[in-house]
């Protein structure tokens, strides 16, 4: 019996330490694939569940053309567009609290956000990005620009530059945001310029590490319990607590 009632208490006191210790998930940006093994086309956000596709897959396109491929075997199944509340989410577990102003698209305009810059950097590596300017004839990959176009209409642009950029006025570089108007359903948008596609994720139903343990604890409480009920109570009398 002491033995036993040992056990059990240290298991509930490790299973009480575990679970102090798992903190709820932070929101985590990741690549996941698409088409094929490895090939990071798709951008998993943990929090909401969605997996955004990257937009290179979608220049010089129109909307209305993307549009019509979300169907079976179709390219683009089980996709849709994203909503600007969604990419607002996106930027804000990317590490980009930005808000935008539905009622007035021409009056979002964020600059020498720095402290943003790096996070926009590493969104860009996920979702894709296009050089908006040129240095010596080649692309300035210091000069990124995320451009997609949106369900709502709308057409967010994200823009990092690179250091002393005199019309920001931020000489340690910096990121520039801005909410764009409507574009034209059948209107071929250029090569840097895509579609903020989107779909749920297919998430594996495999307890993760720190489940599985609590689980196994659990129950190793639940047979142990059960062995001390066994053992003292032959004749169906109620063990001792």
């Amino acid at each position: 019996m002491v033995f036993m009632v040992h056990l059990r208490v240290t298991i509930i006191g490790l299973l009480l330490v575990c679970m102090a210790a798992i903190a709820p998930a932070q929101a985590e940006l990741v690549n996941a694939d698409w088409l094929a093994p490895g090939d990071r086309l798709l951008t998993r956000d943990t929090e909401t569940g969605l997996e955004w596709l990257t937009v290179k897959q979608t220049y010089r396109r129109s909307k209305a053309e993307v549009s019509q491929l979300f169907g079976v075997d179709q390219e683009f199944e089980g996709f849709r567009f994203a909503t600007l509340d969604e990419y607002q989410t996106l930027l804000k577990n990317a590490g980009i609290p930005l808000t935008f102003d539905k009622a007035g698209p021409a009056d979002n305009f964020f600059a020498g956000q720095m402290e943003n810059a790096k996070a926009a950097l590493t969104l860009m590596d996920l979702m894709g990005y296009a050089a908006f300017l040129f240095r010596n004839g080649a692309p300035d990959d210091d000069h990124r620009r995320l451009h997609g176009i949106l369900e709502d209409g709308f057409s967010p642009i994200l823009e990092t530059f690179r250091p002393v950029d005199f019309a920001a006025g931020a000489p340690g570089g910096g990121l520039r945001a801005r909410l764009s108007a409507a574009v034209l359903e059948d209107h071929r948008i250029g090569s840097d310029v895509g579609m903020f596609l989107v779909k749920e994720a297919i998430v594996s139903s495999i307890p993760e590490p720190s489940t599985r343990v609590l689980l196994a604890m659990g129950q190793a409480v639940g047979a142990g319990h059960n062995a001390d009920s066994a053992a003292y109570s032959p004749c169906g009398t109620t063990p001792p607590i």
